[in-house]
């Protein structure tokens, strides 16, 4: 265009296509997977202290290569259905699920996977009563 400036239609593109070249390909899949998780704890209305556990943990997971050959929404799903468990709050896997279209059942067994990775696997049997009176 004549009179200088920038095409701003252009520009998001652009720096779309320099991410990629720049990025690699495991690290692209890290953002667009911590992405997910903030969105689902986003509609949950997390708090920063949890969406840094989800963070934290989708990292971990990620960097010991254990969630190889899930989909990216059943992951965040999963993650944070585990962190809100571990912390204590009452959640269901329908509600978590609502959030980002994921199958409850493999977000149910991938949970449960996390769950026994972290050595934690009696978080997902615990139930809060004082919230259930």
């Amino acid at each position: 265009k004549y009179g200088g400036g920038l095409d701003r239609s252009k520009t998001g593109r652009i720096l779309r296509r320099t991410e990629q070249r720049t990025l690699p390909s495991h690290m692209r899949t890290v953002r667009k997977g911590m992405i997910q998780c903030n969105m689902v704890a986003g509609e949950l209305g997390s708090s920063p202290q949890m969406r840094d556990r989800i963070a934290w943990v989708y990292k971990k997971l990620m960097k010991d290569h254990k969630l190889r050959g899930y989909a990216l929404e059943d992951r965040a799903a999963a993650i944070v259905y585990f962190c809100y468990k571990e912390s204590g709050v009452l959640i269901r896997i329908d509600e978590v699920c609502e959030t980002n279209a994921a199958h409850p059942r493999k977000v149910a067994k991938l949970a449960r996977i996390i769950a026994r990775l972290f050595k934690k696997p009696y978080v997902l049997s615990q139930r809060n009563i004082a919230s259930d009176i």
